[in-house]
């Protein structure tokens, strides 16, 4: 696909949804792991970045980084995920990780910020498609364990942002527990899509998404 994009007016190609589904357990059920799929990238995605690279367009990727799905192994160390009466909470099928848990952050920082300097990515697009709820033990209160919880999801991604100055990201909270505006309240540009989105599906995973983009002031 990014051959037959070569010399369009596309800015971005993001590998998208599924670079990371293991087989027999497809894209949705083992978010968490964060490893790439032998089965769609055999020779692992530095030949596919620099493909794109080659055809003259910025590599991105997909993240949902603050859940697990239920076939992930991430999805079983419930002293790291988020809690409620004790009990790990459980949304549709994903569970969340604790942002105020120190092992949490340092897992995410290898396995997110590392991995996107390694190849290299110049966009992150960042889906969040369960919502926690009421809100998590913690605190003095539910409430309080929810605003503790956020406020740790949002110095991590300011933490993105040090490491990694050159990144641009786009982030979409469709079922979200905060608003986007506390997301980007730190923000000096926000970004907006402003044309139609491509994409391909390879072995039914939806990997991999084109966009271009414009900068907007915030």
């Amino acid at each position: 696909m990014a051959r037959q994009l070569k010399g369009k007016p596309i800015t971005y190609f993001i590998i998208d949804a599924g670079w990371y589904a293991e087989k027999g357990k497809g894209w949705e059920s083992n978010m968490g792991d964060w490893n790439v799929s032998p089965e769609l990238f055999p020779s692992g995605l530095e030949s596919i970045v620099q493909q794109i690279r080659s055809c003259g367009m910025i590599p991105g990727i997909w993240f949902e980084l603050e859940n697990c799905g239920p076939l992930a192994e991430a999805y079983t160390w419930e002293r790291h995920l988020l809690q409620r009466d004790g009990i790990p909470i459980t949304s549709g099928q994903r569970r969340f990780w604790n942002f105020r848990d120190p092992f949490v952050i340092e897992y995410l920082s290898e396995k997110v910020i590392d991995f996107i300097k390694k190849y290299d990515f110049g966009y992150l697009k960042v889906d969040y498609n369960e919502t926690i709820g009421i809100g998590c033990d913690g605190a003095e209160s539910l409430g309080e364990g929810l605003r503790l919880q956020m406020e740790a999801v949002q110095n991590f991604f300011r933490r993105i942002r040090r490491e990694i100055p050159h990144l641009v990201e786009i982030r979409i909270p469709t079922a979200s527990g905060f608003q986007i505006g506390d997301v980007y309240s730190d923000d000096k540009t926000a970004f907006r899509i402003t044309r139609d989105i491509l994409s391909i599906r390879v072995k039914g995973n939806f990997i991999a998404a084109a966009v271009l983009l414009t900068s907007q002031p915030h």
